[in-house]
């Protein structure tokens, strides 16, 4: 069924086969009863602006379903792209650079008592922060500068000094 069925202006209906506002077209126009948002999307990367006409159909430059492309020049800037370190580019649209767990993220550790060695489960970061702030991980008393990896084993004090499981290691105290 395609004829006119009306001859002044009444609103067209999406998905009913028939030009319900008799100009010419069937099932399209702006603002058709039924009609679904439609946002621009310049790079055709699925994801528009803000920008929408609601349509019955995709049409011209909208034909994304999901708006927040914070870049409709460049596809591979989008909300659904992860996140890649280091290049100056929110490319997940979520209005912040670099975040945990981007492309190219390192694994830091939190080092309490900033001895360079953490302790406890990474967060993958494009750049150490705050309070993950090393890349070295194997402190068995974060709590303590003189306790890691990297410390002396101190003979008969009853303490993992060098955090290598042994206390006052044989071969090194009496």
């Amino acid at each position: 069924m395609t004829g006119c069925v009306h001859t002044a202006g009444p609103t067209e209906i999406c998905g009913n086969g028939v030009d319900d506002n008799c100009d010419g077209v069937v099932d399209q126009g702006q603002d058709a009863v039924g009609c679904t948002s439609f946002y621009a999307d310049l790079d055709q990367d699925g994801f528009g602006t803000f920008d929408s006409q609601c349509l019955c159909a995709p049409s011209g430059i909208y034909t994304a379903s999901v708006s927040g492309d914070c870049n409709d020049g460049n596809a591979a800037v989008n909300p659904g792209h992860v996140e890649i370190c280091g290049n100056g580019i929110d490319d997940n649209c979520n209005g912040k650079l670099d975040e945990a767990d981007g492309q190219g993220c390192s694994n830091y550790y939190k080092d309490l008592d900033t001895d360079g060695y953490g302790a406890g489960a990474a967060e993958c970061l494009c750049a150490p922060s705050a309070v993950y702030n090393t890349a070295k991980n194997g402190d068995c008393d974060d709590s303590n500068p003189l306790i890691g990896p990297g410390a002396t084993e101190i003979c008969g004090n009853g303490i993992d000094d060098d955090c290598d499981g042994i206390v006052d290691n044989p071969g090194i105290c009496p």
